[in-house]
């Protein structure tokens, strides 16, 4: 009897060790739980107003960190939403996350950055562990290997995640989480990370992987077979103004404009002004933030009007 409860017990004290494990990782991987968090607060408001003809905004933290949804929609007069996450979802990963959310109507803007549409690996390290707590597992392009080997890992605490939460006990948490998980009720931030220090302007890469354009078209038949329209407004970029760059991000563009509308101003979304944007080169400043929506906004006015 002993040794068969001894058989019987190992398995369920190896299943409740991967449950704690779960727990642990949601509550004390910082970007996860992060991510998590805004996700569950954009997601619900979007469940809780049922709006038609609706403009959605998908993309990495650029996206999140970029937008005020409430200005951009005074100035068009549609219900728009803020559903930027987290660049470190992978492009495989944010467009899972678009899949659920489109209604017949809806004006879908996809929003990356720069460095988001050069990767070769399109599946980042967040993207299986939210797809799990979302429910949307199905819409990863994964194989089922990697898929199980991401199940287990995210009830195995990481050295990164014991260090981060050993660092909780010495420093302010607020110290360590630098995003704000408090979004309005159009999913934007309500408060900004502002930065002072110098930050290295960002450099265009011409590389835009075909996997990358492949996905982007699949997103693209995917939101109009339900009825809605698509297009591509890349986030902005601090740089220093250097030519290569900016030949880069117009080759982009154009390749992009095969797919679908691409909103974009004459420098092709570079900026060179430091005092637009906060902590990184892709999340913006009040300031920034301001211009950017007025910017996204007119150009949003000339598409629908072109397509009506």
């Amino acid at each position: 009897m002993s040794k068969y409860l001894r058989i019987v017990s190992w398995p369920i004290i190896a299943l409740l060790s991967w449950f704690f494990g779960v727990e642990y990782n949601l509550n004390h991987d910082l970007e996860l739980s992060w991510v998590n968090a805004i996700y569950t607060q954009k997601n619900d408001s979007l469940e809780q107003e049922q709006r038609f003809n609706r403009v959605l905004l998908f993309g990495g933290s650029g996206t999140h960190m970029g937008f005020d949804a409430y200005a951009v929609e005074k100035e068009i007069n549609r219900p728009v939403y803020n559903f930027g996450l987290h660049a470190g979802l992978g492009l495989n990963g944010i467009l899972s996350n678009m899949h659920d959310q489109v209604m017949p109507g809806d004006l879908i803007i996809l929003v990356p950055e720069f460095d988001l549409l050069g990767q070769e690996n399109t599946t980042g390290r967040l993207a299986v562990a939210l797809s799990m707590l979302t429910g949307n597992l199905e819409y990863l392009e994964l194989p089922a290997q990697e898929i199980s080997q991401e199940f287990l890992e995210l009830g195995t605490p990481t050295l990164r995640t014991l260090a981060g939460d050993l660092l909780s006990h010495f420093l302010d948490r607020e110290l360590i989480n630098y995003y704000s998980e408090e979004v309005d009720l159009r999913g934007s931030p309500i408060e900004l990370k502002l930065d002072t220090k110098d930050l290295k302007p960002g450099e265009v890469s011409e590389l835009l992987p075909n996997k990358v354009l492949r996905q982007i078209k699949q997103a693209r038949d995917s939101v109009e077979a339900k009825g809605g329209q698509f297009a591509i407004a890349i986030s902005w970029m601090y740089y220093d103004g250097n030519q290569k760059s900016k030949r880069a991000a117009e080759k982009i563009v154009q390749e992009l404009e095969e797919i679908a509308p691409v909103l974009h101003n004459e420098d092709f979304n570079l900026q060179t002004d430091r005092a637009l944007y906060g902590d990184t080169v892709f999340h913006m400043s009040y300031k920034g933030r301001r211009q950017r929506s007025q910017e996204l906004a007119k150009q949003i006015k000339v598409l629908l009007a072109a397509r009506n």
